[in-house]
């Protein structure tokens, strides 16, 4: 029997790939194609129905072939615990034959697949990867750090000298100078 992890982007899958072998987790398997790729800059504008409904087909397409037995839905929080839970049931709505739909993360729904004349069934749970309900994988590797950050923690004071350089020059606060999702990920970068 087989597991399946469905995650959000390259990054991530490098990253739960890692966890999968160092945990050495024999029956688990990343699934290689995210649904966003780093080079897709829609995917940093975030998850669109059309990836996940893609990534849902491609598995269900693969069912004869391996015996699986559950999925498992990973993305970002970012936030929008509703909105990407929606997401996900409504990939699950059109492309499987499914009367079970997920109400919250980390709990199991099951899922028929019909293919032809046969039926396939298997359990999908989804997790969003936070800290206290916000974030992200990178605000989650930037609280589980384990060596001192010196040269990533210098972006704060990069941060505030740039917002205090720009109200300096226009007498007035600036607009949002980086995301913090943007800012977590150029942290990770440094650190």
């Amino acid at each position: 029997m087989n597991n399946i992890l469905i995650v959000e982007s390259k990054n991530d899958e490098v990253f739960l790939r890692t966890v999968v072998n160092h945990l050495n987790l024999k029956n688990v398997h990343v699934d290689n194609k995210p649904i966003c790729h780093i080079h897709d800059y829609q995917c940093l504008e975030g998850l669109n129905l059309h990836k996940l409904i893609l990534r849902f087909e491609a598995l269900k397409n693969t069912l004869p072939k391996k015996d699986i037995q559950s999925v498992g839905v990973i993305l970002d929080h970012d936030g929008k615990k509703k909105e990407r839970i929606q997401l996900i049931n409504d990939a699950i709505r059109i492309v499987f034959d499914s009367n079970q739909f997920i109400e919250d993360t980390s709990q199991f729904i099951n899922i028929s697949a019909r293919l032809g004349s046969n039926t396939y069934d298997f359990i999908l749970s989804c997790f969003l990867v936070n800290v206290q309900g916000y974030g992200e994988l990178e605000t989650l590797l930037k609280t589980i750090k384990t060596k001192p950050s010196i040269y990533a923690d210098c972006l704060y004071e990069w941060k505030k000298c740039i917002k205090n350089h720009i109200k300096s020059v226009t007498g007035r606060e600036p607009a949002k100078i980086l995301s913090e999702k943007d800012f977590d990920k150029f942290w990770l970068n440094i650190y």
